[in-house]
């Protein structure tokens, strides 16, 4: 019996963009995942994703009777080691790739500046803005 890899994608990234990493997998995992997560009206986006979080626990809930490895990236990894302290029962392993963790002085730093309103300014969400839209043409 395979083990099952619960994969869930980065913000912005379905989970079929993955679907080349998924192929290497399929030989030794049963691969599942939710598509779009965040776009269920029963699990509003908000500040620090607890209801993304509880639309993953429901998904895992709802399809596993064994634990399961949680892979996510970036949003998603997140996602899956705040699944993973929820119900740790339920998980055999969490890998995270490119995520989002602050801790230690830097997580004080981020509520430091959330409480004076500098969050949008400081976060990682403002370097995601300043990204590059376009390239030139080859």
């Amino acid at each position: 019996m395979k083990d099952i890899l619960h994969f869930s994608h980065a913000n912005g990234f379905p989970a079929s963009t993955y679907r080349t990493i998924f192929a290497e997998l399929a030989d030794d995992y049963e691969l599942r995942y939710i598509e779009r997560i965040g776009h269920d009206r029963r699990y509003p986006v908000t500040r620090d994703w607890p209801h993304l979080v509880e639309q993953l626990l429901d998904d895992i809930g709802s399809r596993y009777e064994r634990p399961v490895w949680l892979v996510g990236h970036s949003l998603g990894g997140y996602l899956s080691l705040m699944a993973a302290l929820k119900k740790p029962h339920w998980v055999r392993g969490v890998v995270m790739i490119d995520s989002p963790i602050i801790a230690g002085w830097r997580a004080g730093a981020l509520r430091a500046s959330q409480w004076a309103g500098l969050d949008e300014r400081l976060s990682p969400a403002a370097a995601t803005r300043k990204r590059r839209t376009r390239w030139a043409s080859r």
